[in-house]
């Protein structure tokens, strides 16, 4: 895997207790983590801590038939639409 990118640090932790400053964060991104908690108040307590007042919260999680699962049907109609398409050399 490569490394991340020099503006980006990774951390490693337990996700309803982490050590940034609060208000840290103008935008949160949480991608398939609140179910993996045990707590799910805590974690908000914890996000919304570092999180910017007016800042950005975003949550993708898992739901066996959710969004993923819609994402790959538009995205096979897409395709199966595009071969479709004629091509114009």
């Amino acid at each position: 895997m490569e490394p991340p990118p020099s503006n980006v640090t990774v951390t490693k932790g337990e996700v309803s207790r982490t050590n940034f400053p609060e208000a840290s964060f103008d935008a949160l991104l949480s991608r398939v983590v609140y179910h993996h908690g045990t707590d799910p108040a805590a974690i908000n307590a914890d996000v919304f801590r570092a999180l910017r007042p007016g800042g950005v919260l975003v949550i993708i999680d898992f739901e066996p038939g959710g969004i993923m699962n819609w994402i790959g049907r538009r995205r096979r109609r897409l395709v199966t639409a595009d071969m479709a398409r004629p091509r114009i050399p």
